[in-house]
């Protein structure tokens, strides 16, 4: 039984969902969703070479940009979702989140669930692995409503729970989501990619055969820039946890914030340096900026995946 709480913050995820989904279509397809029939799904980009017949004149007097109208019929996308449910995805730790006040598991939780939300009004497949020193969750890829109605309240349990127990990373679970696909699918991850020992080079290994295996894969790397990135703290002494294993260190921020900063940077060039060989595609995912520049990205890779 939930507590009046947990039952708020369940509500507030699929509100919240909801609200970034209505936002972001009302601003890229407010004319062209108006008057079409039932079947209608939604528009893409026009490849040449293609049918003219089902170019929306319309939206191309207003954008100049041919799109075409995508039916119902033409969309079986499967796609699967990977969370990363670590414990350092909880950070920072947070009372009553909302779209201007996230962690990066509620964070995670919220796009999943606003990208369900898009699939779901084109009735395509998908599955939701959640996984950290156990695989959690792996369901396989549907397109029903009893499905979304599933993920939708796992997602809203993750949120709940808002642990303090020790979960690490552990790339096992993830090798074995990966065994579990047998069909060629997208592969969305959302991960923090907080680097344990070799734990980043067995998780690129990883991706590695889910692209050998013919599948596509967008990996949303998820931080919070302000505390992770740029280490803004106040001059003050400061016990820094591992919240994966515990250990600690204690020092002043501005003493460690350049050299910090130096190591941070040269991280992340080396996961965009390593994604961009293994033909990933790889987005940062800042919890601090607005959610439809990831939507985005997440729309203009899907118009060109075929299956």
């Amino acid at each position: 039984m939930f507590t009046e709480q947990e039952y708020n913050l369940s509500q507030k995820l699929n509100f919240y969902a909801n609200q970034i989904v209505e936002g972001y279509i009302a601003g890229l397809h407010k004319s062209p969703f108006h008057g079409y029939s039932s079947e209608f799904s939604e528009h893409r980009l026009y490849n040449t070479g293609e049918s003219t017949k089902h170019i929306d004149w319309k939206v191309f007097a207003r954008t100049n940009r041919l799109y075409t109208k995508k039916y119902e019929e033409e969309t079986n996308l499967r796609c699967q979702f990977i969370l990363d449910n670590s414990s350092s995805m909880y950070f920072p730790s947070i009372n009553n989140p909302s779209p201007k006040k996230l962690n990066k598991i509620y964070f995670s939780c919220l796009m999943i669930a606003s990208l369900c939300k898009l699939m779901e009004k084109q009735r395509e497949a998908v599955g939701l692995s959640v996984f950290n020193n156990n695989l959690e969750l792996n369901t396989e890829q549907k397109s029903s409503f009893k499905q979304y109605t599933y993920i939708y309240d796992y997602l809203q349990q993750i949120c709940q729970s808002m642990t303090n127990d020790t979960r690490s990373t552990d790339i096992i679970n993830l090798n074995k989501i990966v065994a579990k696909l047998k069909r060629r699918s997208l592969i969305i991850v959302f991960s923090d990619l907080f680097k344990n020992s070799n734990d980043s080079s067995d998780l690129f290994k990883t991706l590695k055969n889910l692209k050998f295996n013919k599948h596509q894969v967008i990996l949303f790397h998820v931080f919070d820039s302000d505390k992770e990135l740029e280490l803004n703290y106040s001059n003050k002494p400061k016990k820094f946890i591992d919240v994966e294993t515990n250990d600690h260190v204690n020092l002043l921020g501005d003493d460690a914030k350049e050299e910090y900063n130096a190591r941070v940077t040269d991280y992340f060039k080396e996961l965009k340096k390593i994604c961009a060989k293994y033909k990933i595609n790889y987005y940062p995912a800042d919890i601090k900026k607005e959610f439809n520049p990831i939507i985005n990205k997440f729309m203009i890779q899907k118009q060109y995946y075929s299956y």
